[in-house]
């Protein structure tokens, strides 16, 4: 499974929604579209306790994420939980500071 770390500004929070497993338990996941300067768009799914980690408030902020894994399940996307990702607002990284002027300057 490839992972890659990623950087990109919150366009789009969905609401946190449960999802039947293969075994037959429940978990909560949550979609965060990401876009960077290149003007492409991901999507990211966040898992279990991530969810509560972004909400529609940290749209058009930046976030960095260490180990996200690459799905192409219906298209290419990306997953993060806690036991393979960490999530990074706002961090202090030349990349994000590059991606905070960029939309700064969009808008």
């Amino acid at each position: 499974m490839k992972t890659l770390d990623i950087a990109g500004v919150i366009m789009e929070v969905s609401e946190n929604e449960m999802v039947n497993l293969r075994k037959g338990s429940q978990k909560v996941r949550k979609y965060v579209t990401l876009v960077d300067d290149s003007m492409c768009a991901i999507s990211l799914t966040l898992w279990a306790s991530m969810c509560d980690r972004i909400t529609p408030d940290d749209i058009n902020k930046v976030i960095a994420v260490k180990g996200a894994r690459v799905s192409e399940f219906g298209g290419k996307s990306l997953n993060a939980a806690d036991d393979h990702s960490t999530l990074y607002m706002e961090l202090n990284h030349d990349k994000c500071r590059q991606l905070i002027k960029w939309h700064k300057d969009l808008l």
